[in-house]
């Protein structure tokens, strides 16, 4: 009997490898780097795949039931159809290293947080394929460590997917919006739509550039939220901004860095919240010591801000890009250490991808854009808007804020006037 199968223009032999011979160079220089199992493992899983399908069809036929969808067929393929061994353990070895070093932290350390800073934001990626890999894997004790990496992955995204119950507060409500825009190259309509359809109170904007700025206020922003500051960007400095609906101070908080501004305090009825507009530099490659460097400094200066430390201090709200994930070791600490909450994990959507390779809102990967609170806000909803434009989605969040008597002396600024405390390029 002749050795190989044919099956879709692929030539395997029964042990799952390809035939090389059959494909001259190209089948030295796939064995030469070890890929030699890829197309004959295709190969097999499309046969056992056809074999399962097939075998529902007989089965209609001959008990009058009806046929398994033909996803069913694959996916018992996939289950009868098992990668090499060493390959197990290699891949078996990557996902138990992965979850050893996210569940422990270890990207606190230097020489594990440099590439780490890179690599845990797809932690729910990872999960979701080391679950997968659990079941392809030809070794039952590489399955099990694999299984037991992807059990632990899970378990630490798991409460960010569960909705936490609120303080009491008794203050007014807040309906807060963030968006990246790209370097201006955002829809602005469409950013000014979602601010009407929200109803949003302040919307907070990332890389506002010198010509985003008049369209926004063309598009009918100024009449939405008639106070403003804002930074402008440059080719060499991104800016950000704050619209609000209620009066907001004309001397900001000054940081120092460009990342965290502007920093100003708002004044609504009956109470008063500092917000802060926040983005942070990006780590950027695996391996950018430089980048990863900038970055932690970034959130390093972020314990900065004028946080509450008292029951009668301001409320405070960060909101925009901090290009970071509850993933990283240095975030979660921030979180902890000055009593903030993620907006989006109390209410359950944590896990809700915020930034992608592909402008629009598609195939969003990463959630790094965020809207923290301090401890006693309670937050009432969060959802997430695609913008044209932009790799970013916009986030937006409604937020109880704790009661608080009303303070005096508030400076206000009115867009298109002239503002000592901010500064435009």
């Amino acid at each position: 009997m002749d050795s190989r199968i044919h099956r879709a223009g692929w030539d395997v032999r029964r042990d799952g490898f390809p035939d090389s011979s059959r494909w001259g160079g190209a089948g030295d220089w796939a064995g030469a780097l070890g890929l030699r199992w890829i197309p004959g493992f295709i190969a097999s899983v499309y046969c056992a795949a056809s074999r399962e399908v097939k075998a529902g069809h007989l089965q209609r036929r001959r008990l009058g039931s009806s046929p398994p969808l033909a996803t069913l067929g694959w996916m018992t393929a996939l289950r009868r159809t098992r990668l090499p061994t060493r390959l197990s353990w290699v891949i078996a070895g990557v996902f138990a290293g992965y979850a050893l070093a996210r569940v422990t932290g270890a990207d606190r350390l230097r020489t594990i947080g440099i590439p780490a800073a890179s690599l845990f934001p797809f932690t729910p990626q990872a999960a979701a394929s080391a679950w997968l890999c659990a079941l392809l894997l030809g070794d039952e004790r590489a399955s099990a460590v694999t299984a037991a990496a992807a059990a632990g992955l899970t378990a630490v995204l798991v409460p960010r997917a569960a909705a936490r119950s609120q303080p009491a507060a008794s203050g007014p409500e807040l309906r807060v919006l963030t968006a990246n825009l790209l370097a201006g190259r955002a829809a602005t309509n469409e950013v000014v739509e979602l601010v009407q359809s929200t109803d949003a109170d302040v919307l907070f904007v990332q890389e506002l550039s010198d010509h985003a700025a008049p369209w926004l206020s063309a598009s009918g922003l100024d009449r939405l939220l008639p106070y403003a500051i804002t930074d402008l960007g440059t080719h060499q400095h991104r800016g950000n901004g704050i619209y609000a609906r209620y009066p907001i101070g004309a001397r900001p908080h000054v940081m120092p860095t460009s990342s965290i501004q502007p920093v100003v305090t708002m004044k609504l009825a009956g109470s008063r919240v500092r917000l802060a507009c926040v983005h942070l530099y990006t780590p950027k490659r695996p391996w950018s010591n430089s980048g990863v460097a900038r970055w932690r400094a970034d959130l390093a200066a972020l314990s900065l801000l004028p946080f509450p430390t008292t029951e009668d201090d301001l409320p405070l709200i960060a909101a925009g890009d901090f290009n970071s994930t509850v993933d990283h070791v240095d975030f979660r600490r921030l979180l902890l250490r000055h009593g903030l909450n993620d907006a989006a994990c109390q209410t359950g959507n944590g896990l809700t991808p915020t930034w992608g390779v592909i402008p629009g809102g598609r195939f969003a990967l990463l959630t790094i854009d965020h809207v923290l609170v301090d401890d006693r806000c309670a937050v009432l909803g969060t959802s997430v808007h695609a913008l044209s434009g932009t790799d970013h989605r916009a986030v937006f969040a409604r937020i109880r804020l704790p009661g608080m008597k009303e303070s005096r002396g508030a400076q206000i600024h009115v867009a298109g006037e002239p503002n000592p405390g901010s500064r435009a390029t």
